[in-house]
């Protein structure tokens, strides 16, 4: 009987491994890299320009920007002729 415990514990201590392995591999693909690609889109007005101030970068809508991750926040400005920010 104590061999079938002493069993049962060694792959209890397996499966653990295995599943903290498999969350810290997790975890490496959400923290990778610098940067992230992020769509941009202005439901109903397409064809709005985007300017972010990192970088600064100017997007037509619909469109992609590259940002730098971070905690801080990113503030943008929204523009098109005949409309009201």
């Amino acid at each position: 009987m104590r061999e079938a415990w002493g069993d049962i514990v060694f792959r209890l201590r397996h499966v653990a491994l295995l599943a903290c392995a498999f969350l810290l591999v997790a975890c490496a693909t959400i923290t990778e890299g610098t940067t992230q690609t992020v769509a941009v889109d202005t439901p109903g007005v397409p064809g709005a320009t985007i300017t972010t101030q990192s970088g600064p970068q100017i997007v037509t809508t619909p469109g992609t920007v590259s940002l730098k991750k971070g905690s801080d926040p990113l503030p943008i400005a929204c523009t098109k002729e005949c409309y009201v920010n």
